[in-house]
C-alpha cells in the first residue's frame, strides 16, 4: 500500500483514537442507515400492496384492469 493510501474514517467523535474503536463507530453508521433504508422500502412495498388491494375491494373486478393500466404507464 502506498503512502496515503489507507481508508478514511468517518468518526462521530474525534476523541476515537483506537482502530478497533474507529471501525465499529462506522459499523455501528453504516448498520443504521441500512437498516432505516431497509425499513423505508418495506414500507413502501406494503403501501402499494395494500392500496392495491383496498382499490380491488372497492372497484371489484374493474380494479385489476386499471391496476395493470397504470403499471404499464408506470413503466
Amino acid at each position: 500500500m502506498h503512502p496515503g493510501g489507507h481508508y478514511p474514517l468517518q468518526l462521530l467523535s474525534p476523541s476515537v483514537d483506537n482502530p478497533d474503536q474507529r471501525i465499529a463507530t462506522e459499523l455501528e453508521l453504516w448498520s443504521t442507515s441500512l437498516a432505516a433504508l431497509l425499513v423505508s422500502g418495506a414500507q413502501s412495498v406494503f403501501n402499494i400492496l395494500f392500496y392495491s388491494l383496498q382499490t380491488w375491494l372497492i372497484m371489484g373486478w374493474q380494479a385489476r384492469l386499471y391496476l395493470r393500466l397504470l403499471y404499464l404507464l408506470w413503466l
